[in-house]
């Protein structure tokens, strides 16, 4: 952001502009412009333009504006998923919910966190390094950390940990999960 341009004049004006969008009639809309504010407010913070603790008090604020009354709507399993597709679902939720707490202790990193199950289509997208040093394999579980700063050889994040969730419970993928960023992070 410019110096001349003050955060808290931005995210005024992206608030003004979320709440004009919230007014559709359509309930998708009213949640994309609703999450589209929620991430303008952690923009700011991980651009060091507002403060944790700023960031907390207009992410409270901004809460009272929710589409659906009772607190943050769940995300919602398609009945017709198979099994595959519902644990992915759960298992991306681990993910984000981690993640979140990830940026609550370390908010200077740039971190992001996924779950992988490898097919042998996708387990291309690794290096043989990535697969050989985490024990990468197609039809396995994983929840992946990766580090999004910026490198001067490349772009790429680079993937710092694969937690080998493969069969585990829900509970203990979240355990494994959380037990490797509390020794890490």
């Amino acid at each position: 952001m410019s110096n001349n341009i003050n955060a808290e004049t931005v995210l005024s004006t992206t608030r003004a502009e979320c709440l004009r969008g919230m007014e559709s009639a359509n309930m998708d809309a009213r949640m994309a412009w609703y999450y589209t504010h929620c991430g303008e407010i952690e923009m700011a913070s991980f651009l060091g333009a507002i403060t944790n603790d700023r960031m907390n008090t207009l992410e409270s604020e901004w809460r009272e504006h929710k589409p659906v009354p009772g607190g943050y709507p769940d995300r919602q399993r398609d009945p017709d998923w198979t099994h595959d597709e519902a644990r992915a679902f759960e298992m991306q939720n681990v993910a984000d919910i981690a993640l979140k707490l990830l940026k609550t202790v370390r908010p200077e990193r740039n971190l992001g966190i996924a779950y992988v199950k490898p097919t042998t289509e996708t387990i291309e997208q690794f290096t043989d390094w990535q697969r050989t040093r985490n024990h990468i394999n197609t039809g396995g579980e994983y929840f992946l950390v990766w580090d999004y700063s910026p490198d001067w050889e490349t772009d790429d994040p680079d993937l710092l940990y694969a937690v080998d969730v493969s069969a585990d419970s829900l509970l203990c993928a979240a355990w494994e999960l959380l037990g490797l960023l509390s020794r890490k992070f």
